[in-house]
């Protein structure tokens, strides 16, 4: 063999182990529903409670997870994906946590026959590996019959985390079951006449 041709064999030897390399790395896929929780039969609501849209930023708007970095800089995870879009994914897991934590605050009977819909503006979703998960948001909730009502309520929610992604993933589960929690207290009040975030 030349030494012409075994360079040209070494290069290319090289370039198909990079490659090799780069395919074998495989996608993890994230979700924002906890395990279990279309296992078993949804708790009856009190009444018609339901998150109708959720916006969430643009820079965490895509499949990718995207973290922060020590820095302050941002990091885009090619190898950790959303399952889904983000705004399903939280429109999903939210409306599965009010399933279970609508039947838990009680509301007059005249009222529990009020629809309630929200909408949540999503003002950021941050990550950092090993450290936190924080949602912070807005949630406008309104009720059209027999009376036109509404009441916007901020939540920020930081949840600390352990080590890896699903970590992650499980911090922001929490939060979002939280959040379920006040929406489910915020839409009761609402109901109720008094219109209260608390």
């Amino acid at each position: 063999m030349t030494p012409s041709i075994r360079a040209a064999a070494i290069v290319a030897g090289v370039f198909l182990t990079i490659l090799t390399g780069c395919a074998s790395a495989p996608t993890h896929f994230l979700t924002l529903v906890p395990m279990g929780s279309g296992s078993s039969a949804p708790v009856p609501a009190p009444s018609d409670l339901k998150v109708e849209s959720v916006a969430v930023p643009a820079e965490v708007d895509q499949p990718d997870l995207v973290v922060r970095e020590s820095d302050g800089s941002v990091a885009l995870l090619e190898t950790e994906r959303w399952v889904a879009p983000l705004s399903d994914q939280i429109r999903l897991s939210l409306n599965l946590a009010l399933e279970r934590r609508a039947a838990q605050v009680s509301a007059p009977a005249a009222a529990a026959a009020q629809s309630v819909r929200i909408r949540v503006e999503v003002r950021r979703f941050d990550a950092v590996p090993a450290r936190y998960a924080l949602l912070d948001s807005i949630a406008t909730l309104s009720v059209v019959a027999p009376a036109a009502l509404q009441l916007a309520c901020e939540t920020r929610l930081k949840v600390p985390v352990g080590a890896g992604f699903n970590a992650l993933a499980e911090g922001f589960q929490s939060a979002i079951d939280e959040l379920a929690g006040d929406l489910a207290r915020q839409a009761a009040s609402l109901r109720a006449g008094t219109a209260s975030c608390d």
